[in-house]
């Protein structure tokens, strides 16, 4: 990729960090939000058992979903990668080259949260 490239999509990026840092949006405490992932999950994949967990730490909070029991979920399989995806979607998170990153929320049932920095899927 040639450096005009990079830096056309690097504006790229920028301006839709802009655009979703100032769409309003309803601030969450971690808490609520591993609360609102793990309903979303049991509704999702009602036959799953998942552990979610919230922390907070110097520099920002997070949201982790594990399998019950650990690994029960095979790595790397479909059913690994459909969860993943779908707890991707409550992650807040987005960064670029510039500023490395920044929370700029979620949207969940056509309302916008701002909650943990990250969320993620630990199989």
């Amino acid at each position: 990729m040639s450096d005009k490239e990079a830096n056309r999509l690097q504006r790229k990026i920028m301006k839709e960090i802009d655009r979703l840092r100032a769409l309003p949006a309803e601030s969450i405490e971690p808490k609520e939000h591993a609360t609102m992932v793990r309903k979303a999950l049991k509704e999702k994949f009602p036959n799953l058992k998942f552990s979610v967990r919230s922390s907070i730490f110097a520099g920002g909070s997070s949201v982790t979903v594990y399998s019950v029991p650990r690994f029960s979920i095979e790595p790397k399989s479909d059913l690994c990668k459909e969860v993943m995806t779908f707890v991707d979607q409550f992650d807040g998170w987005k960064s670029h080259l510039m500023d490395g990153g920044c929370n700029v929320g979620f949207e969940w049932n056509g309302k916008r949260y701002r909650g943990a920095t990250f969320c993620s899927y630990n199989y």
